[in-house]
């Protein structure tokens, strides 16, 4: 694991070009779970889908979560032939 940050990009933005690179076209999903188990966390859920990078805030909610939770997260990307 690394200690400290390797790229430029936030989380996501990494996420999607090392998927992007490995699977290209193709619509793919990931899952998984996260375990919190003391303090609290605010949490986004996409509402929908969205074109743009400007589209994100206004599909995007917020929730707080406290501890002990467990949350079921999934993230989907699906991209258009170039």
């Amino acid at each position: 694991m690394s200690q400290k940050k390797t790229s430029d990009g936030n989380f996501i933005r990494c996420m999607q070009a090392s998927l992007k690179r490995h699977y290209d076209t193709k619509p793919i999903g990931l899952g998984g779970v996260f375990v919190l188990m003391n303090g609290n966390a605010r949490i986004h859920v996409m509402v929908c889908t969205v074109s743009s990078s400007s589209a994100i805030n206004s599909a995007v909610v917020y929730i707080a979560i406290y501890a002990a939770s467990v949350t079921v997260v999934g993230f989907f990307m699906f991209t258009k032939k170039t």
